[in-house]
């Protein structure tokens, strides 16, 4: 018995060598792998959470989020005032129904409540919104002046 585990232990060995031998890295792989860190456009995608009517309030947290051209925005639905497609949100659950945006490009997105009364409150999100012109604040106050 002993033999035989010893001989699996070698044959492993054996097949795992073969495999590094027979799939060398091309030359060269080290530069690429450098070219590659150099240019700095590669990020592994982000999600940003975004907790949607918390402890009754009628807003998002946070109201707005800087965002990458590939990260997610995972928003958490809290409050049984909302509804996500035609499903409300129980009272007492522990486990929130979520809905993704997937950041396609890195223009600025805006988002706001349809609840009668929540846009007015000012209840309203944004993704990249720009730091002049049409800003997040003037988004906020326009929805505010909306009545609906």
């Amino acid at each position: 018995m002993m033999i035989l585990n010893l001989l699996f232990v070698s044959l492993t060995a054996t097949l795992a060598l073969t495999s590094v031998i027979a799939n060398p890295l091309p030359s060269g792989a080290d530069q690429i792998n450098a070219e590659l860190e150099a240019r700095g456009d590669w990020h592994y995608p982000k999600t940003h959470r975004v907790i949607v009517g918390a402890g009754g309030k009628f807003r998002y947290d946070p109201e707005y989020v800087s965002a990458k051209i590939g990260d997610y925005i995972k928003f958490e639905l809290r409050s049984d005032e909302f509804v996500l497609g035609s499903v409300p949100v129980p009272p007492g659950t522990k486990h929130f129904p979520t809905k993704v945006f997937k950041v396609a490009d890195d223009k600025p997105h805006w988002f706001y409540c349809g609840q009668t009364g929540h846009c007015a409150d000012g209840m309203v999100f944004a993704v990249n919104p720009p730091h002049k012109g049409n800003t997040f604040h003037k988004f906020r106050e326009t929805a505010k002046s909306s009545g609906k």
